[in-house]
């Protein structure tokens, strides 16, 4: 029999809780489709258990007056679509759905970076990247715009093996000055600079203990100062690179007390003991003569680098002027050459990589000139461990709004229109290919690029940038000054640097055939847009160059256009990039590199581990607290893998038994929250209720 609920047939009350728990369900799977929509299977399957077999159970229990089976219901409901809600994840791809990202030996993401692909599971042996000062990048598909991922807990779990690494020498450079301060040059190149490593910087100066020395900052470290009276000093430094995109190029001074000659180097080594770079340390002055002699050390740790400074007054001023210690290598020999003789200064320096703990004995070098000197003897301890840090950013990358093309058959003038949607601070770019010997008149506020002009009449290119403002017309006139057959292209691109935009340029290429090849460039920061442009004397089609998109080709009657771009993750060498034409032709080709704004990378979190000697890869689970933050189209995640200078490792990845990975934060939503408490009062309700019973 149907009883009814005080007075309410239960058709009534069922249909209020089936349409609940109808909402319920249709807010999971609307969640659940911000990753890709799940199939029809997947929707009959959970829209039975969870809906009517909930809905079914809750009409037994209210007939049969089962509290259990009603809680029971509800949860079993509730917690099929909370399974829904918790994985509604991106990114853009229909399977994409999952919070877990493993690392995959592909590029096809984001090259040349290695891909993190979600619900993928390795097989086989692994492959492995290197920690040691070095980055492994890796980078998820795409995102669409208004994809979320919440604040919380990322976790990468990275299989790392790290041994015990040698100091190595990285490089240095030495100056000589006469000014008030002491001059070190630092790395030149970002390449010669990673996190761990140790600079010394040694600097020999007239004046002796009358003359202050004061470092560029606190984090250069003072090391024992050597004194030969007035006459005399030689004061050394240590200091730990933390950031290498701020720590190379230009130079450092230490600030001295009055204007002094002198010699300064800096010398850079990997593989050392950051938190206590330097074991054993000891000097001396040398008398009047052409021998000096660094005295030796006791190291209390094996693998140490030792380092002297040898330095003399009366030098010739000329270089080259020292014989180092028999055992040891010259790393720099400088001396001062201004004024008399007696005012100048000479000083080399050199190192010995060591082997077991012990004394390391005396090391005498003999100077050309001779004269009162100095000495001072560094070890470097060796790093025992190594720190890695996994950094997730998201990145979002110089891309494409929208693009037109215009083609002229036989004209004085091109009219190229304005791409559909272009904003203020877009990046406007135009190419223009031609037939003929009149060049273009070019419209106020554009740039060129570059011209490229192949044997005129046959080709000729030009390419043009500009800033867009706030309010574009609707097109703009290249005028040619004659007839010419004409082919133009034009892009407005979305989240380039527009208080310096462009970057390098790869050298004109001039072809002839099918195959056609761009110059390389080196990037000078991450996140270049790379933009390649081929033009070709006849009608053709054009193969894909690797690692780039297609963004138009563009044909007349004579000469094609053909457009590609690409995003550059990390600063290096770009290029060759070479297609293939359809047809034979006379080519030519430009390739500019853009910058990226500074909102192009968003830190979310970042955090390190740290190893000892790990001889086979083992898992280390870094967690990462983690900011939310929303997508827009074209984003990626990306993953970066940072060993410090003091690591001698490798991170091992799609494998069956090393499958590193990232899972990003994942939480319920605000809105469903709410209903966890439901569950639980549900059965103390309907309790109540039939008590209350009449």
């Amino acid at each position: 029999m149907r009883r009814p609920v005080r007075g309410i047939p239960l058709v009534v009350v069922a249909s209020v809780v089936a349409l609940a728990l109808v909402g319920v369900f249709i807010r999971s799977f609307s969640a659940a489709e911000s990753g890709g929509r799940p199939s029809a299977v997947l929707e009959v399957l959970a829209f039975v258990l969870g809906v009517w077999v909930p809905l079914f159970a809750l009409i037994y229990a209210c007939v049969r007056s089962r509290v259990a089976v009603v809680a029971l219901a509800f949860c079993v409901g509730l917690s099929v679509n909370l399974v829904f809600l918790t994985h509604a994840m991106p990114a853009a791809a229909v399977t994409d759905n999952s919070s877990v990202f493993t690392f995959e030996n592909s590029t096809t993401f984001s090259a040349p970076n290695s891909n993190m692909r979600q619900n993928y599971t390795p097989s086989g042996a692994s492959t492995t990247c290197s920690v040691a000062r070095a980055s492994c990048i890796y980078s998820s598909d795409t995102f669409s715009t208004g994809q979320t991922i919440n604040a919380g807990t990322s976790v990468a779990d990275l299989y790392l093996t790290n041994t015990a690494p040698t100091i190595t020498y990285r490089g240095g450079l030495a100056f000589s000055f006469d000014a008030i301060g002491c001059t070190a040059w630092r790395p030149q190149t970002a390449a010669e600079v990673a996190v761990g490593d140790v600079y010394i910087a040694s600097c020999a100066f007239r004046g002796g203990s009358a003359v202050t020395i004061t470092p560029p900052d606190g984090t250069w470290i003072p090391l024992t100062r050597i004194d030969n009276g007035t006459n005399l000093s030689i004061a050394t430094f240590s200091h730990v690179v933390t950031n290498p995109s701020t720590e190379w190029g230009g130079s450092v001074n230490f600030a001295l007390g009055s204007v002094q000659k002198g010699v300064g180097a800096l010398s850079s080594f990997s593989g050392v003991d950051t938190t206590n770079p330097v074991d054993q340390q000891n000097g001396q002055l040398t008398a009047s003569g052409t021998s000096h002699t660094a005295l030796g050390v006791t190291t209390t740790a094996a693998n140490d680098m030792l380092l002297t400074f040898h330095a003399v007054v009366g030098s010739t001023g000329s270089t080259n002027q020292w014989t180092p210690p028999a055992a040891m290598s010259e790393r720099f020999d400088t001396a001062s050459s201004t004024q008399g003789a007696s005012t100048n200064l000479g000083m080399e320096g050199n190192e010995l990589l060591l082997g077991a703990a012990g004394a390391t004995g005396n090391q005498t070098a003999t100077s050309a000139a001779s004269g009162a000197g100095a000495t001072k003897t560094i070890a470097l301890r060796a790093a025992t461990t190594c720190t890695v840090t996994a950094t997730l950013k998201k990145v979002s990358p110089i891309t494409l709004r929208a693009s037109t093309s215009t083609t002229v058959a036989s004209g004085t003038s091109i009219v190229m229109n304005t791409p559909a949607g272009t904003q203020q601070n877009d990046l406007m770019l135009v190419a223009i290919g031609w037939t003929g010997s009149a060049n273009p008149t070019t419209p106020s506020g554009w740039q060129p690029i570059t011209l490229a002009t192949f044997d005129a009449p046959t080709l000729q290119l030009i390419t043009y940038r500009r800033n867009a403002g706030s309010s574009e017309p609707a097109s703009y006139t290249w005028t040619f000054g004659g007839t010419v057959g004409i082919v133009g292209w034009e892009g407005s691109y979305i989240g380039a640097d527009m208080s310096s935009v462009q970057d390098v340029l790869a050298g004109n290429q001039f072809t002839s055939g099918t195959t056609h090849a761009t110059g390389s460039l080196t990037t000078t920061q991450a996140n270049d847009l790379i933009w390649a442009v081929y033009a070709l004397n006849v009608v053709a089609t054009f193969s894909t160059p690797a690692g780039m998109a297609a963004q138009g080709t563009v044909s007349g009657t004579g000469p094609t256009l053909a457009i590609f771009d690409a995003s550059q993750p990390t600063i290096g060498t770009v290029g060759p990039k070479t297609n293939t034409s359809s047809v034979a032709g006379t080519g030519v080709n430009s390739m500019p590199s853009f910058k990226s704004g500074a909102g192009s990378v968003t830190t979310l979190g970042s955090a390190t581990t740290t190893l000892g000697s790990v001889g086979s890869p083992t898992l280390q689970s870094v967690s990462i607290s983690t900011s939310g933050t929303t997508f827009g189209d074209g984003d990626r995640l990306q993953l970066v893998v940072d060993g410090a200078s003091s690591c001698n490792g490798s991170l091992s990845y799609d494998g069956a038994a090393q499958p590193s990975r990232l899972t990003v934060a994942t939480t319920v939503p605000e809105g469903v929250v709410g209903l966890l408490l439901l569950a639980p009062a549900l059965p103390i309700g309907l309790r109540c209720w039939k008590r209350r019973r009449p």
